[in-house]
This record gives C-alpha cells, structure tokens and sequence, in this order.
C-alpha cells in the first residue's frame, strides 16, 4: 500500500477485513463515497458499524483490503488530514489523553 491512493472518492474501501480474536467483525466492505454525498452506517448491534468507523480512521489497521480517506491512508494521516475530519462515537467518552 502506498500512502496516498488514486480516488476521485472522499472515501474508498475494497475488501476491508478486521478480525478480533479469530471473529470477524469486518467483512470484505467496499465503498466508494464520492464528494458530495452525506452517508452513514446503520445497521442493528454488532454489525460491524463502529468498527467500520474506526477503521476510516485509522484507530484501527485493516487486516486486509484498502482504505483511503481524503486521498490518503488513514494510518498516515496527517494532522492537518486529521483535522478535516469529525467523529461523534454513539456514546461520549472522555479521552485521558486530551487535557
């Protein structure tokens, strides 16, 4: 994988994989979200929503497949990248390492 990846798209996904302990939580998802476009992840509990997220924003590494966001990895982003992105987890959490 390269840092920044060839997309039009301000998000691009193909064959996203993540597993935790030998379940899958993240199943071969493929998205192409072009600019312009408001788009969310519904789904009932345990469908891999959060998880999706997370790995838009590179808490977590795939375990296979791509991921770009904003033309780049979301593992390199940048802080200037990071910036251009907002995140409200469903539930507020205080992060320890913010002051």
């Amino acid at each position: 994988m390269t840092d920044r990846l060839p997309s039009e798209n301000i998000i691009y996904t193909n064959g996203l994989t993540k597993q935790f302990d030998g379940v899958t939580a993240v199943n071969n998802l493929s998205l192409e979200i072009p600019p312009g476009v408001i788009f969310g992840f519904i789904g009932p509990s345990g469908c891999g929503k959060t998880t999706s997220v997370r790995l838009l924003l590179g808490v977590y590494k795939p375990d296979s497949g791509d991921v770009q966001v904003l033309g780049h990895r979301p593992d390199k982003f940048s802080h200037r990248e990071r910036a251009k992105i907002g995140y409200m987890p469903q539930q507020f959490i205080l992060y320890p390492e913010l002051t």
